[in-house]
């Protein structure tokens, strides 16, 4: 089975079915079964912990743009999720839009865009 590493913060809500999305810069393959895991300390200097399993529905392109004063939007398919989806950040996993806003604004520099992937996905029950 395919391992994709997801933060600690993260696992109780993939399993409570809140996060049922991942962004991130390579597309996962759809419809292969995929294990969640994280780190026990260390990132690559520790053991795997395994978390929930999950199966990929779609991986879509999406765009993150940083303005230059360092605000925050998202581009799905040509619409701005903004608008689109409201609650792009719920199923992200995040407790509010500020809080995901700052965790890509670490990634995405003010007056930059990168280019990532937007799975959704479903938790594999056992």
């Amino acid at each position: 089975m395919i391992k994709r590493p997801l933060v600690e913060q993260f696992h109780q809500k993939v399993l409570d079915g809140i996060k049922i999305s991942t962004i991130r810069p390579n597309p996962w393959p759809v419809g292969i079964p995929i294990q969640l895991f994280r780190w026990e300390g260390l990132p690559y200097r520790s053991k795997h912990v395994n978390g929930p399993a999950v199966i990929a529905r779609s991986a879509d392109p999406i765009t993150i743009a940083s303005d230059a004063a360092g605000a925050i939007s998202y581009h799905l398919a040509g619409d701005d999720l903004r608008h689109a989806i409201t609650d792009l950040y719920v199923i992200e996993g995040f407790d509010s839009q500020e809080k995901m806003d700052d965790w890509f604004r670490r990634l995405v520099k003010p007056g930059q865009t990168i280019q990532s992937y937007q799975m959704l996905f479903s938790l594999i029950k056992p």
